[in-house]
Order: C-alpha cells, then sequence, then structure tokens
C-alpha cells in the first residue's frame, strides 16, 4: 500500500528504512516463538502444497463463503457496484480496502483449511464499500435515496444474521 501510494522513492527513505528493522526486531520473538511451538502454522506455508492451492474448488470456496454464510446478497451487490465505480473512477481512497480484498483472499485460498468462518474478515471491508456507495452521487435527492436503502440493506443484514445459527462458536 505505502509503496503505490508514495511510490518507491519514499519506501527506502531512511525512517521508513529504520523503522522497517526496529518493527523487524520487536516481531522476531513471535516469529521465534511460532516456529518452536506451532509448526502446523508454519506447515501450511510449504512450497509443495502450491499446486494444490491453485485449485478450483479451492478458488471458488471462500466466494461463495463470504455471501452464503455471512454477508446478504444486497449488501454484497452494493458492495461490488461501488467496488467497480470506485476502480472506474481510480479512487485512491479505496486502494488500500482493495489490497485487503485481494490479499486476504491469496491468504486463505493458499493456506486451504476449507472453513467458512475464516470469510468473516471481509465483512468489514465489504460492508465500507456498501456505505461508500452514498458519496457516488452529488443530487441530494439521490443521497438521501441511497442512504434511506443502505439503513433497510442493514436492517435486512442485521435481521438474517442475528437469525442464522453459527457453524461454529
Amino acid at each position: 500500500y505505502f509503496l503505490i501510494t508514495q511510490g518507491l522513492k519514499k519506501l527506502i527513505a531512511k525512517e521508513v528504512i529504520i523503522s522497517s528493522t526496529i518493527i523487524l526486531l520487536l516481531l522476531l520473538p513471535l516469529i521465534v516463538i511460532t516456529l518452536k511451538f506451532s509448526p502446523v502454522n508454519v506447515e501450511v506455508l510449504n512450497p509443495q502444497y502450491i499446486p494444490y492451492a491453485i485449485q478450483p474448488s479451492r478458488v471458488s470456496y471462500y466466494l461463495n463463503a463470504v455471501w452464503r454464510h455471512h454477508i446478504t446478497l444486497p449488501v454484497l451487490i452494493l458492495s461490488m457496484v461501488s467496488i467497480c465505480v470506485s476502480v472506474y473512477r481510480r479512487d485512491k481512497r479505496s486502494i488500500l480496502f482493495l489490497l485487503w480484498i485481494v490479499g486476504f483472499y491469496l491468504q486463505i485460498t493458499y493456506i486451504g483449511f476449507r472453513v467458512p468462518r475464516y470469510a468473516i474478515y471481509w465483512i468489514p471491508v465489504f460492508c465500507l464499500f456498501a456505505a461508500t456507495a452514498v458519496n457516488f452521487f452529488n443530487y441530494r435527492m439521490w443521497r438521501v435515496f441511497l442512504s434511506t436503502l443502505l439503513i433497510v440493506i442493514a436492517g435486512y443484514q442485521f435481521a438474517v444474521a442475528f437469525r442464522s445459527e453459527p457453524d461454529y462458536a
């Protein structure tokens, strides 16, 4: 994200290199603890899993899990419209959130645990995109209409989520 928004020149600045080194040193104990006490979590990063990671069933699994288990279809549709408009308008404010979607998708698809609960980390970003659809219109009437629609959709999402039984708790 920093590279995309600030450029390579600022990324190799002295302050960034010093900060990155400090962060790496602070994370070093966590890396050592993970390697020592959690070999299963490290094993999923083994390169032998890469051909398995790109099987079509794994690629589509979490895309289905998002709307079947976490987000209702109206929220997902409004999110997709908002994402398309953001990309079309080249809205720089959406870069971080688009990277969130793509990065998390690649991570959970590669790891490959077929558990719908992992898709829950997409809920905030999809809801954020759904809410930003209000900003696409300059006319007050359209904003009022879309805000009202958003409130109805949020109520529907809440009702569906409240009635659903968790697969895992």
